[in-house]
């Protein structure tokens, strides 16, 4: 059954569906700092699988894992969900004009495992999991909301107004993994960690806009056809775009549409049915080292892969084009410019290219490297972690101070501070309680929140387990 796809919808979707699992559902981000030093919590071996746990484990399937992220260098929760709404007033709003950037990033990510487990075998630490991930980064130039807030205004006419739309993107990756992963202690210092996953990609789509150029000189709106005619040489207008976009999704199909002056372009897409497109392969590693009596340092790499995508998945469009406009056919020219949408297809003009061949992606892989001091009888300690994730548009890194106490391995607690993506605004806290952890990296402290994210595991104990 055929259905229509509107990415701006699907985006408003997403993002509502992030902000409804960050704020009223239990959830996990798949890098929670917050669980890093906590011994007692498994999740923490996504981060490195070097950090393996104290005894075997087995998630509840599905409802045990859910993840969500989001990040952005300009704009509060409230203003990210305002520019994925249908109201295309939000550009006229002064908050969310005072938060912008000249660049405003977006980085925001749902993950979630359908069964992971763990156990010794061996000498070592097995793990599985088998989930599923979606990942969307952007960055936006404010030229593009200075231009929406300035035609939105009354009393706006084209007197020969310029525009210029520069340097945006916005990347969408959905895919679902195989992982598995290996653990041991080679002396009484050094741990080791690997993973393995198979990846089986089931969406990608990267739209990049170098420029778009917007030019007019228009009658008023209340001329007659006869003031015109008397000054048509006066009016002129044009639009100049120079975009790419390249989709690789099984069932996806472009719309089109054709102007007045014959030219086809791509309007929008619509899905017609689902699948796998693509399969790659990834792979974590990490260290762990204890260098002085309770001082151990960690260090650890995530995330090192690519999708391979079919070609019979894959379209791609492009537009490099200038479209002019004069009097007789300005109209269309202020239809496709007063539109008011964030991803307008019409001013873009993308037209489909010949031929299609297979591509490939990378994943945006990970690095962390910390450090942890216990005191004496390793119940309580302090730690210090730095990461880095380098997305497409992109470079998050973050430190975090960490303070943990252990007493048992079912009862975990940490307090956390970072201080990079939350200007030091924020902090964290985590709970393993029993079977749940519950953990934030940055809470939830009004709709001005521009770093939120949430982590849940529900794990039962299997086996006994060992003690590191």
């Amino acid at each position: 059954m055929e259905k229509n796809f509107s990415p701006k919808r699907w985006y408003h979707a997403l993002s509502i569906a992030m902000v409804i699992v960050a704020f009223t559902v239990p959830a996990k981000a798949q890098f929670v700092r917050t669980s890093y030093f906590m011994e007692g919590v498994p999740d923490r071996m996504y981060l490195n699988p070097a950090l393996f746990p104290t005894g075997g484990y087995v998630s509840i399937p599905v409802i045990g894992s859910i993840n969500a992220t989001a990040l952005s260098n300009s704009m509060g929760s409230k203003n990210i969900s305002d520019l994925f709404d249908d109201d295309d007033s939000f550009y006229s709003n002064s908050s969310f004009r005072n938060n912008l950037k000249n660049v405003n990033r977006i980085n925001m990510s749902v993950n979630t495992n359908v069964i992971s487990l763990g156990w010794y075998g061996g000498k070592g630490f097995w793990s599985v999991n088998i989930g599923a991930r979606t990942d969307v980064d952007a960055k936006i130039d404010r030229s593009l909301f200075d231009y929406l807030y300035e035609a939105d205004k009354e009393g706006f006419k084209w007197d020969g107004t310029k525009y210029d739309i520069k340097n945006s993107e916005v990347n969408l990756n959905t895919y679902s993994e195989i992982g598995l992963g290996y653990a041991r202690r080679i002396n009484e210092k050094l741990s080791i960690g690997v993973k393995g996953k198979v990846l089986l990609g089931t969406g990608n789509a990267s739209l990049e806009v170098n420029n778009i150029h917007l030019e007019g000189n228009l009658p008023d709106e209340n001329a007659t056809e006869a003031e015109i005619l008397a000054h048509q040489s006066d009016y002129y207008a044009k639009i100049a775009t120079d975009a790419t976009l390249k989709s690789s999704l099984k069932g996806l199909k472009l719309k089109y549409k054709t102007d007045s002056e014959g030219n086809e372009y791509v309007s929008g897409m619509k899905m017609d049915g689902y699948g796998i497109g693509g399969y790659g392969a990834a792979l974590d590693l990490g260290l762990s080292y204890e260098i002085l009596d309770n001082l151990t340092l960690s260090a650890s790499v995530v995330d090192l892969g690519f999708i391979i995508w079919n070609k019979n998945s894959n379209k791609s469009a492009s537009s490099k084009t200038t479209r002019n406009y004069d009097y007789t056919n300005y109209k269309d020219f202020e239809d496709i410019a007063g539109n008011g949408d964030v991803l307008n297809y019409e001013m873009l003009g993308l037209k489909m290219e010949d031929g299609t061949s297979s591509r490939r992606t990378s994943l945006a892989p990970t690095f962390a490297a910390g450090a942890e001091y216990a005191l004496p009888g390793k119940k309580l300690s302090f730690g210090v972690l730095y990461t880095n994730r380098n997305t497409k548009t992109n470079d998050i890194s973050e430190f975090t101070m960490s303070a943990n106490y252990r007493p048992k391995n079912w009862f975990n607690i940490a307090a956390t501070y970072s201080v990079i993506q939350s200007a030091g605004q924020s902090f964290g806290l985590g709970l393993k309680l029993g079977v749940i952890y519950i953990g934030t990296d940055y809470m939830y402290l009004g709709n001005n929140s521009k770093c939120l994210n949430a982590q849940v595991g529900i794990t039962v104990p299997l086996g006994k387990g060992k003690r590191k």
